[in-house]
């Protein structure tokens, strides 16, 4: 797993008021009740303000799991060296 999920997990956790590890890697919007696009944008705007990031509208609209969190973080350099 990558060393970014965790905290990615833990944000998605926070933005959807579940409880501390209810959610791991396999989080993803059509399978976590309450997770709508409105809770998406609330994630996306977390995850940029914990990771210091900006993403692209582009990569917004494909943010609908912690794999796909995890590799626009990525795509954005996070995470890496």
């Amino acid at each position: 797993m990558n060393a970014l999920m965790p905290q990615i997990v833990a944000l998605i956790e926070r933005a959807l008021d579940k409880p501390a590890q209810s959610l791991d890697a396999q989080a993803a919007m059509d399978q976590t009740p309450g997770w709508d696009s409105l809770k998406t944008m609330e994630i996306v705007v977390a995850v940029e303000r914990h990771f210091q990031t900006t993403f692209s509208a582009q990569q917004m609209m494909s943010m609908d799991s912690a794999a796909s969190i995890c590799d626009a973080l990525i795509a954005n350099g996070v995470g890496q060296g």
